[in-house]
C-alpha cells in the first residue's frame, strides 16, 4: 500500500445516496457551470467533494466523537466558509475544509495535489483533510482512505501552478491556479484529533 497512513474506509451505498442527494440540493441553488471546468467535469467533482466531506464526518463522529460526549461534527451549510463545522455543547467550536481526489489508483506519498487558489484556504486559518476515493469503472466508489491533513499557515508557503502547466508528479495539466502539494506534506489525521 502507498499510504503513510492507513485510514482505509469502505463507502456504504447510504453514504453514496446521501451524496448524490447533497450534490443535487447543490446544483439546484448554484447551477452546474458554477466551478472552474466544463459541466460534465464540475458536475463529477462536486460528488466526488460531497462523498469526501460525508466520510471525514462520518470519521470523526466515529473516531473522536463518541469518546468526547461534548462534540459533535457536520456539515456546513451550503456556500459556508468551511466544509465541515464541530460543535461543542451546541455552538460551532470549530471549523475545516475538506479536498477529495478521485484516482485510478492510490497515490503515492510523492505525488501531488492541487488546491485552487482562488479559494484562499490559506488566508483561511482553517485545517484542510484530503481525501483519496479509488475510482471504481463499474458504477459508484467503493473505497477511499484519509491521507491526512495540512494547516492554512503551511499553505502560504505553497508554490503555485498556474493553469495550463503540468503537476511534476503526474504530468497531468493543471485546469486553473493551483496551491501545490504533495501527499507527503498531509500530517496524520491523529495530530488535528490531539489538537482539540
Amino acid at each position: 500500500m502507498n499510504s503513510k497512513f492507513e485510514n482505509y474506509i469502505n463507502i456504504s451505498s447510504k453514504l453514496i445516496e446521501t451524496a448524490k442527494e447533497r450534490t443535487k440540493a447543490q446544483e439546484a441553488l448554484y447551477g452546474h457551470n458554477t466551478g472552474h471546468f466544463t459541466l460534465s467535469v464540475e458536475k463529477e467533482n462536486a460528488f466526488t467533494g460531497v462523498i469526501g466531506e460525508l466520510l471525514v464526518v462520518d470519521f470523526f463522529n466515529t473516531s473522536f466523537i463518541k469518546r468526547n460526549v461534548d462534540w459533535r461534527c457536520a456539515l456546513g451549510d451550503y456556500g459556508s466558509e468551511a466544509d465541515i463545522n464541530f460543535y461543542k455543547n451546541g455552538t460551532v467550536s470549530r471549523k475545516m475544509h475538506v479536498k477529495t481526489g478521485l484516482w485510478k489508483a492510490w497515490p503515492g506519498r510523492d505525488y501531488h495535489f492541487g488546491i485552487h487558489s482562488d479559494q484562499s484556504i490559506e488566508s483561511s486559518g482553517l485545517p484542510l483533510v484530503l481525501v483519496s476515493i479509488l475510482k471504481n469503472p463499474k458504477g459508484a466508489p467503493e473505497q477511499a482512505k484519509i491521507e491526512g491533513f495540512i494547516t492554512s499557515k503551511f499553505l502560504q508557503s505553497c508554490k503555485i501552478i498556474k493553469k495550463g502547466q503540468r503537476f511534476p508528479s503526474t504530468q497531468v495539466v493543471s485546469r486553473t491556479d493551483n496551491l501545490l502539494t504533495r501527499f507527503e506534506d498531509y500530517r496524520h489525521i491523529d495530530e488535528l484529533l490531539e489538537s482539540f
